[in-house]
């Protein structure tokens, strides 16, 4: 996981209902901290623009992250399938992402928005992922697009923004 801070937080923080559900700031109506999904599709791309918009009008801050998850052609699970080495392609893809990430949280920042990145392992589940750190950092609005560069399950409808408007504990804006 890389991070990466330009300015200090403001002085908000999400507000708890009775139930401990986060909720927008009182102040304006504003998010105070957004996070955003990238994989690399133009929707995914779209998302980061709106996210940063959003962030700047609200003050707010943004983690900008991105889940490095199985290869979509991997098939070890599968009974009598070989089981692979698969650290050499974490280890990759995990580099890849971070180079990324740390490129998006740059532009970010330049265009004065405070940002930080994460590079998430999403083993089981891109959205599980997504969940923990968005729980983590105590956001209170996502924003990805409506689909990734995922298999043919996510093309459909676009599994993991469906995922995550479904669980996710705060609000979330998904970006055609």
């Amino acid at each position: 996981m890389i991070a990466q801070t330009d300015s200090p937080s403001p002085n908000r923080t999400p507000e708890r209902t009775a139930g401990g559900e986060r909720q927008m700031s009182k102040d304006k109506g504003s998010f105070t901290k957004i996070l955003v999904g990238y994989d690399g599709s133009p929707q995914s791309i779209k998302a980061v623009g709106v996210a940063k918009q959003i962030a700047k009008r609200n003050s707010a801050d943004l983690v900008i992250v991105e889940v490095v998850g199985a290869p979509t052609y991997y098939f070890g699970d599968q009974p009598g399938a070989p089981q692979a080495d698969l650290s050499a392609y974490y280890e990759a893809a995990a580099k890849d992402a971070e180079a990324t990430i740390k490129d998006l949280v740059s532009k970010a920042n330049d265009e004065g928005v405070r940002a930080k990145g994460a590079v998430l392992k999403g083993d089981t589940s891109t959205v599980n992922a997504i969940l923990e750190c968005v729980n983590e950092e105590k956001v209170d609005l996502v924003v990805v697009g409506t689909r990734g560069m995922g298999g043919f399950k996510k093309m459909l409808l676009g599994s993991v923004s469906s995922g995550l408007a479904s669980h996710a504990p705060c609000s979330v804006v998904v970006v055609r």
